[in-house]
């Protein structure tokens, strides 16, 4: 049953029995602003489970950036809990969030490659500057490195297990990995570390 009330401008949607429960998933639903007043209290099992679904189905919808008719979702909810007549087939249904779907991952596809050539586009820079740097040498594949102090072992092989220390930071300095920090060097195959590292040590 609902029940509009004036003072709050909501509408919040009553649990009569599990059916509604469900159905409802115990959400209060802003018509015109949220209400800052806090919510009434969940004084049971099925009023907890209740909201703790429209929390999950809120926070699902939500991450996926999906603009919601909060109205219509609930009357989804209650023309199928109520066995009344939907508003659409099911395979009008199907196809409408397969459409949906489609342009959610459409649009995150998008953002992440704008982000992705941006990144690239900050990294591309920084390894520009920093191979203008004294002593930094860049190799054919664009892996940069420089030699703080020159050993006077054999140089490894693919195939040999090494002892090293190392530091890994972000191009603004911030670590990420450190063997100083964990007071023990590494000690691994070289066939079993990042490429870059590889080739450098393999220099």
């Amino acid at each position: 049953m609902l029940r509009r009330v004036s003072n709050m401008d909501l509408i919040t949607i009553h649990l009569e029995t599990m059916k509604r429960v469900f159905l409802a998933a115990g959400l209060t639903f802003a018509i015109t602003a949220l209400a800052a007043d806090s919510p009434s209290p969940l004084t049971n099992q099925t009023a907890k489970v209740s909201y703790s679904l429209g929390m999950n189905i809120g926070g699902s919808l939500k991450a996926q950036g999906a603009e919601i008719d909060v109205d219509l979702l609930a009357r989804g909810l209650r023309d199928v809990l109520s066995s009344n007549n939907t508003l659409l087939s099911q395979q009008e249904m199907m196809e409408t969030l397969r459409a949906w779907q489609t342009e959610i991952r459409n649009k995150r596809l998008e953002q992440q490659k704008a982000e992705g050539e941006k990144l690239r586009k900050i990294g591309d820079d920084w390894l520009a500057e920093n191979a203008k740097k004294p002593g930094v040498i860049t190799l054919p594949s664009g892996l940069q490195y420089k030699v703080l102090a020159a050993g006077s072992g054999k140089t490894p092989t693919t195939n040999d297990v090494v002892r090293a220390h190392y530091r890994g930071t972000l191009i603004d300095g911030t670590e990420f990995d450190s063997s100083y920090t964990r007071g023990q060097p590494l000690i691994t195959s070289l066939d079993r570390v990042v490429p870059g590292w590889r080739e450098a040590l393999l220099k």
